[in-house]
């Protein structure tokens, strides 16, 4: 976190006023303003707002739908989506309303998460719950680079971050069955269960000890696009 926040803020400062949509409980939020970026925030959900206004209760956030933002057009020299595109159905209706809040020449930066399509675990929870899975929003980087282009648009050169994760596969699989990742929130907790349950057996059976710490390389990739 720290790495991508200070790649972030070296781009953002000097783009004056900053939006956050799906700021959610202020995880970059947070600490973007601290860092000197004149950013604030927006987001559907007032449970999540709750949260942000507890760790920084001077921080200007608002609720709102990010298909109709609450915010005259040219408001913003920067707009950032980390993570959101792809839970809103609408989402093209999202690049829409950046481009329209941003001032000529103003940046979009969206992090998409670009997905981890591969991964043999969440593959194998799926299998089992007999659904092949597909986010609500948005499904992935073509798509965002046709609308981008579509609604004018320039991509340019995007920061990447070099990541080192650690996981312990035995975490994950309990996640899954607590339906923390929002590709599991339309299954029931028995259904949960069940995949959890037979998954965790299949990577017991094929995979390393999932009761140990993995760790992997991975970029924490940031597309941006001008738009005007």
């Amino acid at each position: 976190m720290a790495k991508v926040v200070d790649a972030l803020q070296q781009r953002l400062r000097p783009l004056g006023r900053v939006l956050e949509i799906g700021a959610g409980t202020g995880r970059y939020t947070v600490p973007l303003r601290a860092a000197g970026v004149g950013i604030t925030g927006v987001d559907i959900s007032s449970a999540m707002l709750r949260r942000l206004r507890q760790k920084d209760s001077r921080l200007p956030v608002v609720q709102g739908d990010a298909t109709a933002l609450p915010h005259p057009n040219g408001a913003f020299g920067a707009v950032l989506a980390v993570h959101v595109l792809h839970l809103v159905p609408a989402w093209r209706a999202v690049i829409a309303e950046a481009a329209r809040v941003l001032r000529p020449r103003g940046l979009l930066f969206v992090d998409a998460g670009d997905g981890d399509r591969g991964n043999p675990v969440e593959r194998k929870f799926f299998e089992v719950v007999g659904m092949e899975f597909r986010h609500p929003g948005l499904g992935g980087i073509p798509e965002l680079q046709q609308e981008a282009r579509l609604q004018g648009a320039r991509e340019e050169a995007p920061i990447e971050v070099p990541v080192v994760h650690e996981l312990r596969l035995a975490d994950y699989i309990d996640q899954l069955e607590a339906g923390l990742f929002s590709r599991c929130w339309s299954l029931d907790e028995q259904t949960r269960r069940r995949a959890a349950a037979a998954t965790r057996e299949w990577a017991t059976e094929a995979l390393v000890d999932i009761t140990q710490v993995v760790t992997y390389e991975r970029p924490v990739t940031i597309r941006l696009f001008r738009f005007g």
